[in-house]
């Protein structure tokens, strides 16, 4: 095995690698092929495997083209640096798109960037269209899908297919770390019609306020701040994994109305989705022009270190799928199935790091949700631990737009250096829409009435949801609970015990209570049920 990067100890791990006659890259030739005999496993320690891409080529050939051919003043103000030898310009970054060409960064304008195609092979496969996963580049890479689905009940972006799906969040944190910088139109999935539709917030992608070409304005943003870095900087921070968490943090300190740390450690700074009218491409590029080798940005890494286990059954009925969502370094994503009205967890952020080893200061912030219904408590001197209470909250409201509904509380975690902040980790908990739960004031549960997807909406997510077609009413004994009586849509009822299990009536039945099962069914119009037997 082969160690590459330098950062907090071992950053990736690829296997051993052949080395080939590199082919030289020029302005009139400037595109990549992916081919699978360029593809090799890595992974980083613990954290699971990925395929890398590792082209032989040299970049150099590309120093020749112009930054950007644009005539405004901050493509002159970057082309100036990079003449002067203070900015790197995009010699050695990639453009990857995954729409078609529907939605382009346009390469006659960023002269130095190397596009990437992909082979015939891979083609067939389908790995050139849709969300990025599977494969990593090596080199810092802009990333696009102008996508969506349409087809009901499953319509959604590209960047909630995504965020979804726990199978595939490992690799958001691959490409993050690795600087695959991806970016999605939210269409649909964040505005005052439907609210705010993810059940996670992440620093892993850049979303977008609209649809179809909503992305480029961030494309070239980020383009124009990474060829502003000065050459040993961006070296620097792509080795140690960090320079798409800096362009993050860049990118949310810049946006208009922020520009300081009491902004840049509430909500307001750090929205699911961003908005192009809020961007502001100076100040990115200025803040990046503007580091120096021996102050770079920390990075804030968490980890759920202690939480109660739900049991399916007992504190939720949606079979075995359990609560997380994500389980990640930089965002935890957990859907509220438990029924409790407090849950509470312990999270440490204590192997954030600082490449130079300068000493962190720890913030835990609340960023969506009802303050006084959240405690965050530090467990120790240094400040990188907390338990943290969140009390039941259904609909929350995002801080950077009032009106925009969600049912989703998040928490950020930061740290910084004395110069720069990190960009944040997320800590988020999503209840389901599908759900209205009553509670009496001392927050014993008392009844739950379980809706269906399809008369709530596109809220209720059918692929983290289900269908439940009962009530349920709880009965306790000194606090705690002896059982429920479940009160089916179609006017049966029956009774369980404080186990989950069936307790049958009538002249018949056992006395013996019996266990139950929980079974997720599909149905006809793609929504899932569950059923018990």
């Amino acid at each position: 095995m082969k160690l590459a990067g330098i950062g907090c100890a071992i950053f990736f791990v690829i296997t051993a690698w052949t080395l080939q006659a590199q082919t030289l890259l020029t302005p009139a030739g400037r595109t990549i092929t992916i081919e699978g005999s360029r593809i090799t496993q890595a992974n980083f320690p613990n954290r699971g495997e990925f395929l890398l891409f590792r082209p032989d080529v040299d970049y150099a050939g590309l120093r020749n083209a112009p930054v950007s051919k644009a005539d405004d003043p901050l493509s002159k103000k970057i082309q100036t640096w990079f003449d002067e030898g203070t900015a790197a310009g995009n010699v050695g970054d990639l453009y990857e798109n995954r729409d078609g060409g529907h939605s382009r960064l346009n390469l006659k304008k960023f002269g130095q960037f190397a596009q990437l195609v992909y082979g015939e092979e891979l083609k067939k496969l389908g790995a050139d269209f849709g969300v990025k996963i599977k494969i990593v580049n090596e080199r810092p890479t802009l990333v696009n899908a102008s996508l969506a689905m349409l087809g009901k009940p499953f319509a959604r972006s590209m960047a909630r297919l995504i965020m979804h799906n726990p199978e595939l969040s490992p690799e958001l944190y691959s490409m993050y770390r690795i600087a695959n910088i991806c970016f999605y139109p939210e269409h649909a999935d964040h505005d005052k019609r439907n609210g705010d539709l993810f059940a996670v917030n992440t620093p892993y992608l850049i979303i977008s306020q609209g649809s179809s070409g909503s992305d480029i304005p961030f494309m070239e943003a980020t383009a124009q701040t990474l060829a502003s870095f000065q050459p040993s900087v961006k070296e620097l921070l792509h080795q140690h994994g960090l320079l798409a968490p800096t362009v993050q943090m860049i990118m949310r300190w810049s946006n208009d109305g922020i520009g300081n740390a009491d902004n840049y450690l509430t909500g307001k700074a750090h929205p699911t989705v961003f908005d192009a009218t809020k961007l502001r491409p100076d100040a990115m590029a200025e803040m990046a022009h503007a580091m120096k080798p021996d102050h770079l940005p920390p990075l804030a890494l968490i980890r759920m270190t202690q939480e109660t286990q739900a049991v399916s059954g007992v504190d939720y009925f949606d079979s075995d799928v359990g609560e997380i969502l994500m389980e990640t370094p930089c965002a935890i994503g957990r859907v509220a199935r438990n029924l409790s009205h407090s849950r509470t967890f312990r999270v440490s952020a204590a192997d954030s790091f600082d490449v130079r080893h300068l000493p962190l200061n720890y913030h835990w912030k609340v960023l969506r949700g009802d303050e006084s219904k959240i405690n965050i408590h530090l467990l120790n001197g240094a400040g990188n631990e907390a338990e943290i209470t969140v009390d039941y909250q259904p609909e929350t409201l995002s801080h950077g737009d009032p009106q925009l509904r969600s049912h989703r509380v998040d928490i950020g975690v930061f740290v910084d250096n004395g110069v720069y902040y990190s960009a944040p980790a997320f800590i988020s908990i999503w209840y389901p829409p599908n759900e209205k739960r009553e509670y009496d004031d001392d927050g014993h549960l008392e009844k739950v009435t379980y809706l269906s997807a399809k008369k709530v909406g596109v809220s209720a997510d059918v692929v983290l949801l289900f269908d439940k077609p009962w009530s349920d009413i709880y009965s306790y004994d000194d606090d705690k609970i002896s059982g429920w009586v479940r009160q089916f849509d179609n006017g049966d009822t029956a009774s369980f015990n404080a186990k989950g299990k069936q307790i049958e009536t009538g002249w018949f039945s056992s006395d013996k209570p019996t266990a139950v099962k929980y079974v997720i069914t599909p149905t006809n119009e793609g929504y899932r049920k569950i059923d018990f037997e």
